[in-house]
């Protein structure tokens, strides 16, 4: 069993379980876990307004915006594959959307939670 904050080698272990302040947001190997990821990616050249906002995130010099319709959203440069570390991020942010109510699936990617994502590996 290992236990780490470290995705990149999360990713390289057999068995995977997201904790998020102590609540299991994913489980499985860390392709199921992307596969699980409701919605889509797009980049975006700038942070997005609005509610788009809250659902975005900045990683490798470019805004990533989730889209938990799957539909692009305005103002995108192109598609996102997601890796786990994007995959984690969208579940702590469903997670968080479900708890506040305000329309995402709160089922984040294989499981529920709220807080800020933590990764854990066995």
């Amino acid at each position: 069993m290992l236990a780490t904050t470290y995705l990149d080698e999360a990713e390289r272990c057999a068995s995977v379980l997201v904790l998020d302040a102590g609540i299991a947001l994913a489980a499985g190997t860390a392709e199921e876990i992307v596969a699980a990821m409701p919605g889509s990616l797009r980049a975006a050249a700038a942070r997005p307004d609005g509610d788009a906002a809250a659902r975005s995130w900045r990683r490798a010099g470019r805004w990533r915006v989730w889209e938990p319709d799957g539909e692009p959203g305005p103002g995108g440069d192109g598609a996102i594959q997601p890796d786990l570390t994007d995959a984690v991020i969208v579940a702590a942010l469903a997670s968080r959307a479900g708890a506040s109510g305000d329309g995402a699936s709160g089922d984040g990617a294989g499981g529920a939670g709220a807080g800020r994502p933590a990764g854990g590996a066995e």
